[in-house]
């Protein structure tokens, strides 16, 4: 009776561990995730503005872009900063997967954090029916991160600089666990007025915003 006992368990165990595997069930250490590619293998950062749109095409090929569960399409006007309306035109924005992992010194350094696509063309941000890169480094006034958003078009004049600096805003040590971004609508008081515009946000060491 106690053989037959002890024969039954050990067929329970071997179906449980069967099951087990079968259903994926074992413990496996998460594979590390990639650096992203360093741009200055490629070409100097620093030379953002001139260095040839091929060498650009070159690290861009071997960056990631989520175009699923990070990304963004809505309707927006980027003329009267809204989101949602009639009066806007198809837009998309794509983080690059490692961007949420990037610190503060690798967007000094220079780095492509999202890539943008608009249906109508936007030339004071250098958007339209191609895909544009936004570029973050530390070339803006006195050491001032700063967007560049560069055109994969070869149209000249569409590597485009935006005015106002780029926003960081730190969550007191908390981090993403994914790279997002998203279309934001923002409200800047004016001396003639309080009006609202576009703002593109990405995910970076907290949260980049270009307004």
């Amino acid at each position: 009776m106690l053989e037959r006992r002890r024969a039954a368990l050990v067929k329970v165990m071997t179906i449980g561990i069967v099951v087990a595997v079968a259903s994926g069930c074992t413990a496996r250490p998460k594979p590390p995730a990639e650096a992203p590619p360093d741009p200055s293998a490629f070409f100097r950062p620093e030379s953002i503005m001139t260095v040839s749109l091929g060498s650009i095409r070159e690290y861009v090929a071997r960056l990631q872009f989520d175009s699923v569960l990070g990304a963004d399409s809505q309707f927006v006007d980027f003329v009267r900063g809204q989101i949602g309306t009639e009066m806007g035109t198809w837009s998309r924005i794509e983080p690059e997967t490692s961007s949420y992992r990037l610190s503060r010194r690798d967007l000094a350094a220079g780095r492509i954090i999202a890539r943008v696509r608009t249906a109508a063309e936007v030339p004071s941000w250098g958007f339209g029916h191609w895909w544009t890169w936004w570029w973050v480094d530390g070339g803006g006034r006195g050491g001032a991160l700063r967007s560049v958003f560069i055109a994969e078009s070869e149209k000249p004049g569409y590597r485009v600089t935006r005015k106002d600096t780029l926003e960081v805003e730190d969550h007191g040590g908390r981090r993403f666990r994914q790279a997002l971004a998203r279309w934001q609508v923002l409200r800047v008081m004016l001396p003639s007025g309080d009006p609202t515009v576009i703002a593109a946000w990405g995910t970076c060491p907290g949260c980049c915003k270009q307004r």
